[in-house]
């Protein structure tokens, strides 16, 4: 077993995609100047810099796609990011929940998306890697800035919670609210705690038009006060909805009950969209 074996068996990502993975990694690993391409790509990543350059390098060392070499990459970094879980006392059990599992999905996404085994959005897991984002129960949450003044409520500049909804099954209230409760908890609030979150599930129109009523994705949007809303390009998620990149609402999958209102709404010329939400919870009341 390879430095790395126990890293992708541990993301559950396909078979395949496991086996090319360690095979691409024992290629680098027997070549002395990839190795160092590969290491100082880690170096950089893992102190906060851009590794593009190594890792462009290493593609064209290997022969590989550059989706493959950022998935080895991130599987590579995950040695030492364990290292510092576990320092910092965070368990085990989120680092497979934050990390491995996030990589086992992207790694699917890619296959399905692009036919490549690799990683087709490096750049969403930097926060993942410096320690800042961190999954709590079903969804994602960082500390960041509030970027503007929220009613009498919070101030910008002053510290709220940033949250992100990963795909991994129905989006259940009592399993985002458990997961309230344990933001509050684990970055240890005290009095009001704000949210914030941006995402396609929070476009008005998509509410209105687009979700049926009374479901969990309806209910989701409901939590927010919608400050900001606009719209995007089909590009932008709608690949979340059809697992597929193809942008011809005619030519899109047609399999559940959002992906046939979403066509619909394709349809007649509207675009994707996105919406800023902020909600409130202070569970010390």
């Amino acid at each position: 077993m390879s430095e790395i074996s126990e890293i992708v068996i541990a993301s559950k990502m396909p078979e395949e995609a496991a086996d090319y993975c360690e095979e691409v990694f024992a290629k680098i690993k027997a070549d002395s100047e990839s190795f160092s391409l590969l290491t100082a790509a880690e170096h950089r990543y893992m102190m906060g810099f851009d590794p593009g350059k190594e890792a462009v390098a290493l593609a064209q060392r290997m022969g590989v796609h550059r989706y493959t070499i950022d998935l080895i990459l991130l599987l590579y970094s995950s040695l030492r990011l364990r290292r510092l879980y576990e320092a910092n006392g965070y368990s085990d059990e989120m680092f497979v929940s934050t990390i491995l599992s996030n990589l086992g999905y992207a790694t699917e996404t890619c296959m399905k998306l692009n036919g490549i085994i690799g990683c087709a959005y490096f750049y969403a897991y930097h926060t993942m890697f410096n320690l800042t984002r961190f999954r709590l129960g079903r969804l994602h949450f960082e500390l960041v800035k509030m970027p503007f003044d929220y009613k009498d409520v919070c101030k910008k500049g002053e510290t709220v919670l940033s949250c992100h909804i990963p795909a991994s099954g129905p989006l259940l209230m009592e399993d985002v609210e458990e997961s309230f409760k344990l933001a509050y908890d684990f970055f240890k609030f005290s009095g009001p705690m704000v949210i914030v979150c941006s995402s396609w599930l929070l476009y008005p129109r998509f509410y209105e038009e687009v979700f049926k009523k009374g479901s969990n994705l309806s209910k989701f949007y409901e939590l927010f006060d919608i400050v900001e809303s606009k719209e995007r390009s089909i590009t932008a998620d709608a690949w979340r909805v059809f697992g597929t990149l193809e942008t011809d609402p005619y030519k899109l999958p047609q399999n559940t009950t959002l992906q046939r209102n979403l066509c619909d709404f394709l349809k007649k010329g509207n675009s994707m969209g996105g919406g800023y939400g902020v909600l409130v919870r202070n569970f010390e009341e």
